[in-house]
């Protein structure tokens, strides 16, 4: 079982010891939406909700099953109202239906979906998908191929993005994150190849404002946190580095 803690001011944590919650066998991160906790049960393939405006406080019968196709849930993601409980080979989609009692969610099935979602190279990463400009990108497969490729989701469509050289490269090396990193102005997928204490960082950017690919390596830095042009959080020193504005050479 997982310890939860949240904070509600400076310095102050809480754990949520509510039994309902405590027992839970969890996957993947907590979404948050209209005032509830939602957190995804693997045993189950339950999504449970906290007590509206609580964290600390869950029922034992707020929850809805992902039901549509038998498949282990791998975890949860939010794309505006839209609440994803992804599995192995599918994606369920929920919504707020305002229900007085259990779960306040209810499902779309006219907006189910085959296609699966990879959790990565822990099994519990909570660096699974990433949200720009209203879109999701996400490691998954498309059709229950179990292929590893990136993926986009709109809220209606669905796209895969990435080519086959890199769906060879993901697949040989499953990204232990994708996360959001800023490089000047813009917004890019960054696929995390190594971990952050790694002597070299290999991670794989997708801009999707050009729709190309890019290869970043360092024995410096790691592209994690990125804001601007200007901060690369360092896994080797703990350091923040420059990155040169008129070039794309790091300086130490």
């Amino acid at each position: 079982a997982y310890r939860v803690w949240f904070s509600t001011a400076i310095a102050t944590w809480t754990e949520i010891t509510d039994a309902d919650f405590t027992a839970l066998s969890l996957i993947g991160k907590m979404e948050f939406m209209d005032g509830f906790a939602f957190a995804s049960e693997s045993v189950t393939s339950r999504i449970h909700n906290s007590d509206l405006n609580s964290l600390a406080n869950w029922t034992a019968s707020s929850y809805i099953t992902k039901q549509i196709v038998q498949d282990r849930p791998n975890g949860l993601a939010r794309l505006g109202p839209q609440l994803i409980c992804f599995g192995f080979e599918t994606m369920e989609v929920f919504r707020n239906a305002g229900n007085a009692t259990g779960s306040p969610l209810e499902s779309v099935p006219s907006m189910f979906k085959r296609v699966g979602m990879s959790l990565g190279t822990d099994g519990v990463n909570s660096h699974y998908y990433t949200t720009i400009g209203n879109r999701i990108y996400f490691i998954g497969n498309i059709g229950s191929s179990r292929a590893n490729n990136l993926v986009m989701y709109d809220g209606t469509n669905i796209e895969e993005v990435s080519n086959p050289a890199v769906d060879k490269i993901i697949s040989q090396n499953p990204p232990i994150g994708v996360r959001n990193c800023m490089w000047g102005p813009r917004a890019a997928v960054g696929l995390q190849l190594d971990a952050a204490s790694a002597t070299t960082h290999r991670w794989l950017m997708y801009f999707p404002d050009w729709k190309e690919w890019f290869e970043f390596n360092s024995t410096v830095v790691s592209p994690i946190g990125f804001a601007g042009n200007y901060m690369g959080v360092s896994g080797l020193q703990d350091k923040i580095y420059n990155v040169s504005t008129t070039s794309d050479n790091y300086q130490d």
